[in-house]
């Protein structure tokens, strides 16, 4: 059995695009705006490409990536850093007592951000 989902932007019989849930939450709309984003798969695009880990100078690669898009809010760039930092702490805590480190998906980096913002 095969389950059919809704595309963004799916129409209704008469013609009208479907409601869905991403256009009624209220902080993924802000935190996209954050970064200059109209909707979740613009940033995915551009996060999924992006490597795990973190840099010789302990930023993460998804820092990089989201500290160098054009429409990221003036004002979240110097907090930015410093939620990078909050971030690679955690991992390290977490990492401390593990004989295989984990890396964060770029999912999983997204919602502590987001926790973290």
């Amino acid at each position: 059995m095969t389950v059919s989902r809704r595309k963004s932007g799916a129409k209704n019989s008469s013609g009208k695009r479907k409601a869905l849930l991403d256009d009624h939450l209220v902080l993924n709309s802000y935190m996209l705006n954050l970064f200059g984003m109209k909707n979740f798969k613009e940033l995915k695009e551009i996060l999924k490409q992006t490597e795990e880990g973190f840099d010789e100078e302990g930023r993460s690669y998804m820092f990089h990536a989201l500290y160098s898009l054009k429409k990221l809010e003036p004002r979240l760039k110097p907090m930015l850093e410093d939620y990078d930092s909050n971030i690679r702490e955690y991992m390290e805590h977490i990492n401390q007592s593990r004989e295989t480190p984990i890396k964060l998906k770029y999912f999983q980096y997204l919602s502590v951000l987001f926790g973290e913002i």
